[in-house]
């Protein structure tokens, strides 16, 4: 029982350090997910033109979970940054409980050794690092099915289904592609009335208070996840996710070496083995038929062959066949130990039973003990230096914005906030925080000062080169989320009402870009005085000081100037 306590906290420990350390590398996180969750606790916030009711794409019952616990959290803590961290750690806290359940899931149907390695990798990877704290529904999607394949291999058929649909409603609907194996499974089991009921059971619980919170906030009926797959999946649409972005095939391949690195390398060769026949060498894999072990595993190639074909690619989309690729790259690196085990074993025996045995025999055996030394030894210590060093990488490179922020929200309470006592004036003051280049780099509302009475502070758009769409603020009146908001489009196009000019703005947060063309207002020293000055990556020698910190050679990294600029005029 203490060592099962212990496994769960080490998961929870990781997933924490994770909340603190881990950066918004999405904008879409912040836009879409944490300024609505601020907007529901608030009142303020932007928003995008998903959750416009013309196009509802988004629901609100996803940010209610968000949002009902930072209220909750509200009524002992009233500091937003603080809030943010701790709904992270809330996230995270999830995340190590859906981790430690599909671990106990690979525990008794495969075994010590294979839970042991997936585990983990679960625990040190980059790419668990970089998903277990965020606030993208495929950070939810990736929990929920860890917990629905957990209770699966655990043999809890309807809460894996339950679950699993949940994932699907709640989350992201794309991953009912996931579920296919798991629906066999379950179909095999129980049968397909039983199953249909467990299903019944899951929209009863689920969808329809979807479908009435929805209602709610939109003033009229929306399944959300029928729009969103109607918007990125049918053929008659001019634009859709693509107007965001296209990557090229091996996208994935080049994000899942870096944030898997030696064990999805493992991962690839799993199928061959399993065709092969070595998967009979581990007594815990030969228990299984292997129609069996295909499907468990199946999730990971079906979703990174499908993903790979479409042309919008982005990180976050391989979230949830993360927990899948551990469990692939343990399989394979237990088979191959224990063939080599095994083999070494029967050359062994034959050694002993010869009268005679051939010089050359013991050597063999010595050789084949050492290499398989060697592939242990070299795969856990290759996995975790690279882990740590490419976990050190994404913080020492992009940590300056969300500390920018911190900074500057430091500094405004402690000049307008903290000293409002002492101010006698009650007339309204407005306090413009701006961004133009680096809009995509904003962590979200709750890193700007909770307006009072007389100071509201508000977060600004300066035009730049980026000539996309950008959110707006919801508007503040009743029923504010049933409002139309004027100026919102699905093409991504620029809207020219989301900027206010320069010199409305009482500070700044800008970088020095090399060969920028934007104007550099951090050397336009009449006007703006620089109050916060950090580092940001801007370009590596070679993509491998950039993807993972080398001691000494990554130091060979460039870095721009991020900065906080405070207006000398307003």
């Amino acid at each position: 029982m203490m060592k099962t306590i212990i496994l769960f906290l080490i998961l929870f420990i990781s997933t924490i350090i994770s909340s603190f350390y881990n950066r918004i590398m999405d904008c879409d996180e912040y836009m879409n997910y944490w300024e609505p969750t601020h907007f529901l606790m608030y009142n303020k916030g932007f928003q995008t033109w998903e959750y416009s009711p013309k196009y509802s794409l988004r629901s609100y019952a996803y940010l209610m979970i968000y949002s009902t616990i930072g209220k909750l959290v509200r009524y002992f803590i009233d500091d937003k940054i603080t809030i943010f961290f701790l709904l992270k750690i809330f996230i995270g806290l999830g995340s190590s409980i859906s981790q430690f359940i599909f671990y106990l899931g690979v525990l008794k149907q495969f075994g010590r050794e294979i839970s042991n390695y997936t585990y983990l990798f679960m625990l040190i990877s980059p790419g668990f690092f970089l998903s277990t704290s965020t606030l993208l529904p495929t950070t939810f999607s990736m929990c929920l099915l860890m917990i629905a394949y957990g209770c699966l291999l655990l043999g809890y058929n309807r809460l894996s289904v339950i679950t699993g649909a949940t994932s699907v409603f709640l989350g992201w609907p794309f991953v009912i592609l996931l579920l296919l194996p798991l629906a066999l499974i379950v179909l095999a089991r129980k049968g397909f009335l039983n199953t249909l009921m467990d299903a019944i059971v899951s929209i009863i619980l689920v969808l329809l208070p979807m479908l009435l919170i929805d209602y709610h906030y939109y003033g009229k009926p929306v399944l959300a996840i029928l729009n969103i797959i109607m918007y990125n999946l049918t053929s008659n649409h001019s634009g859709g996710s693509q107007l965001y972005g296209i990557e090229p095939w091996y996208f994935y391949i080049q994000n899942s070496i870096v944030n898997f690195n030696v064990v999805f390398l493992l991962s690839l060769f799993t199928p061959l083995l399993l065709i092969g026949g070595l998967w009979r060498n581990s007594k815990d894999l030969s228990k299984h038929t292997l129609i069996w072990i295909f499907t468990i595993i199946s999730p990971f190639y079906i979703w990174f062959l499908f993903m790979s074909y479409l042309p919008h690619k982005e990180e976050r989309f391989l979230f949830c066949i993360y927990p899948f690729l551990c469990l692939c790259g343990s399989i394979t690196l237990v088979i191959i130990l224990n063939s080599l085990n095994n083999w070494r074993i029967w050359m062994e025996s034959n050694y002993k039973k010869t009268d005679k045995p051939p010089p050359t025999s013991s050597s063999t055996i010595k050789i084949l003990k050492l290499i398989r030394s060697l592939i242990w030894f070299t795969v856990l210590t290759g996995f975790i230096l690279l882990s740590i060093s490419r976990i050190s990488s994404t913080y020492i490179n992009y940590d300056a914005p969300i500390q920018s922020f911190k900074f500057l929200n430091n500094y405004l309470e402690e000049k307008y906030l903290n000293n409002i006592k002492d101010n006698n004036n009650n007339t309204t003051q407005s306090i413009n925080i701006c961004i133009g280049k680096e809009w995509h780099r904003y962590p979200s509302n709750y890193f700007i000062p909770q307006d009072t009475s007389n100071i509201h502070f508000n977060l600004r758009f300066i035009e730049s080169q980026f000539k996309g769409h950008l959110p707006k603020p919801f508007d503040q009146t009743l029923n504010a989320t049933r409002i139309i908001p004027t100026n919102m489009n699905d093409q991504n196009k620029q809207e020219m009402d989301r900027y206010v000019n320069i010199n409305e703005c009482n500070y700044l947060v800008d970088s020095d870009i090399p060969n920028q063309s934007e104007e550099r207002y951090s050397i336009d020293s009449n006007n703006w005085k620089i109050i916060s000055n950090l580092k940001y990556f801007y370009q590596s020698p070679h993509p491998i000081f950039r993807a993972f910190y080398i001691p000494f050679y990554s130091n060979r990294n460039q870095f721009y100037d991020y900065y906080v600029l405070e207006s000398k005029i307003l």
